[in-house]
């Protein structure tokens, strides 16, 4: 572990929660990673990296060795996950006998096409997602956050022994699997660059990580958890409930025993000192309403994000609210350097996800022009480009976005961001992803970015 976040953990074990949010960002995605391979919901995924970082709020400041965070953060994460996977009723993932004993002492390669290739990371996705939990697990552990066997044996409650033979027969049964399926296909791979799976599979994970946006929106809510439950704000802690209400009881008796002192020099044969009484009473009823109040408006903690919208927060953000499906679409207009921002959005490269066969077709968007490419193998092999300019773009939704072009080949077509709620879709879209790609399609959005043609022609963008 290096100085610097040694020192994050050190300054958040004593309630800093700038150096929370720094290691919130550093560790995010393995705390997802982990979260998204045990539950394969991408939803429930997110739900997990919230729930362990509020553990470590809860509790990071009895944690004795900073070294050990690392083992500690996803100690957390795998038993928040394995909670999930439990509490969602999900089909029982249990090894059958044999099945896994081939076993390899290192790594084995793959051909680059791998990572390059939408169907075939795909492919390796399956099955991957086809391996018992517990192996998927240890995958994560080991390749993506490339974890000590020692270190993951602490976390996963077992030996070192039983880490290191888990992960070569894993490997072992994958290699297996992969040349299995190229036997069937007939796929040749002559002369192509070799990468070490275990490049190929981070690789994978990797472009599976949560978007910015989602979370940036997960960190609001541990914020506010943090600054609530523990009285954590920008690195220095709130003064307790406690503490202000003797603060405001030691004002009170100082002003009852001034006018108690008071009363005594006056003496008793003034006909105003009644009156001098009951003013001395209310001013001491005023102070004390004025002493406790702060006291009084902080006694539930865990309101603190909803009362705190006073004068040093004159705007607060509105909570975005879900566009229906029937609201009309906006005028499409021309797509020029004012649609910059849209034509950003839609850029990139997009495969069409068809999982056998020797014909792939791309579609490649880049600067307000579109291309698509249909290439393979068979008895008369194609490989064939046309392109055109997009005419018009314009925006239906914050994640659904429609653009036409000028070639009939490079059609038009819509754009669906990965938050894109699933009732924005076409359930014939939806259709075709969940039957002929077996996507995960059970959370609340897409959870994929795709491109849909007029005849239903859906591409997957390659992350």
């Amino acid at each position: 572990m290096n100085s610097y976040i040694y020192s994050l953990i050190l300054n958040a074990k004593q309630g800093d929660l700038k150096a929370l949010e720094q290691l919130y960002i550093k560790y995010k995605d393995s705390v997802y990673a982990l979260a998204l391979t045990t539950t394969k919901s991408a939803k429930e995924a997110e739900e997990v990296t919230r729930l362990t970082f509020m553990q470590v709020c809860d509790h990071i400041a009895s944690l004795e060795d900073p070294n050990s965070f690392d083992v500690w953060l996803q100690y957390i994460a795998l038993n928040e996950s394995n909670t999930f996977h439990r509490n969602n009723s999900h089909s029982d993932e249990r090894e059958s006998p044999g099945k896994y004993e081939q076993r390899i002492e290192d790594d084995f390669f793959l051909p680059q096409d791998y990572i390059e290739r939408f169907d075939l990371s795909y492919r390796l996705r399956m099955i991957i997602e086809g391996l018992p939990k517990i192996r998927r697990q240890t995958l994560i552990l080991s390749l993506y956050d490339k974890l000590a066997p020692i270190e993951i044996a602490q976390i996963m409650g077992c030996t070192e022994e039983e880490i290191v033979t888990r992960i070569r027969c894993t490997k072992g049964h994958i290699k297996t699997e992969i040349e299995d399926r190229e036997h069937e296909t007939g796929e040749k791979f002559s002369n192509a660059t070799l990468v070490p799976f275990d490049n190929v599979y981070s690789s994978l994970i990797h472009s599976r990580v949560m978007s910015a946006e989602t979370a940036a929106q997960i960190w609001k809510q541990i914020r506010a958890y943090a600054e609530s439950e523990r009285g954590i704000c920008a690195g220095k802690k709130r003064m307790s409930v406690g503490v202000k209400a003797m603060i405001a009881a030691s004002i009170a008796i100082i002003v009852i025993c001034a006018g108690i002192i008071t009363l005594l020099l006056a003496g008793p044969s003034f006909r105003a000192n009644k009156a001098v009484r009951s003013d001395t009473a209310e001013t001491t009823a005023a102070t004390e309403a004025a002493t406790q109040a702060p006291a009084t408006s902080v006694v539930s903690d865990a309101a603190d994000t909803v009362t705190e919208k006073t004068s040093d927060s004159p705007n607060p953000e509105p909570v975005p609210e879900e566009k229906s499906v029937s609201e009309p679409e906006e005028q499409e207009t021309p797509a020029s350097n004012d649609n910059s921002e849209l034509l950003s959005t839609i850029a990139g490269s997009y495969y069409m996800p068809q999982m056998a066969g020797y014909t792939h077709v791309s579609l490649g968007i880049e600067n307000g022009t579109v291309t698509q490419h249909v290439f393979g193998g068979g008895a008369e092999p194609i490989n064939k480009s046309e392109s055109g300019e997009i005419n018009s773009v314009s925006k239906v939704s914050d994640t659904v976005i429609r653009y036409e072009s000028s070639s009939g080949a490079a059609f038009s077509g819509t754009y669906y961001g990965a938050d894109t709620p699933l009732s924005q879709v076409p359930s014939s879209t939806i259709e075709y992803l969940s039957g002929f790609n077996r996507y995960n399609l059970s959370g609340d959005t897409l959870g994929i970015t795709i491109v849909v043609d007029d005849q239903n022609t859906c591409y997957v963008k390659n992350e």
